[in-house]
């Protein structure tokens, strides 16, 4: 069960990281550097944006959803596939029968 849940954690932090790409490239959701502005260069289509502490997201969680949600399909696909055999194997190798 505990494994059933890290997977769709997992797929949930990828598919948030690639909602937060997309909002930061519409100008929905401001970047980093975005912050970093002198307050001269701040215009009037940076209030609307949200922050990641608006969402609940803190910057590391930001980063590493978005470099989950990089990983390409087949890549992520296959690690979670690689993941959930070396379980299975380690599980069924821990039975009283094999003892």
């Amino acid at each position: 069960m505990q494994n059933i849940i890290s997977e769709q954690k997992i797929r949930t932090q990828r598919i948030l990281g690639g909602l937060i790409k997309e909002g930061q490239s519409k100008g929905e959701i401001r970047k980093q550097n975005d912050n970093l502005k002198q307050n001269s260069e701040v215009t009037s289509n940076d209030f609307g944006k949200k922050t990641l502490s608006d969402i609940g997201i803190t910057r590391n969680e930001s980063s590493a959803f978005q470099q989950i949600a990089s990983i390409p399909d087949e890549v992520f696909e296959e690690a979670i596939m690689q993941k959930k055999e070396a379980v299975n194997k380690a599980v069924s190798e821990q039975t009283a029968g094999r003892m």
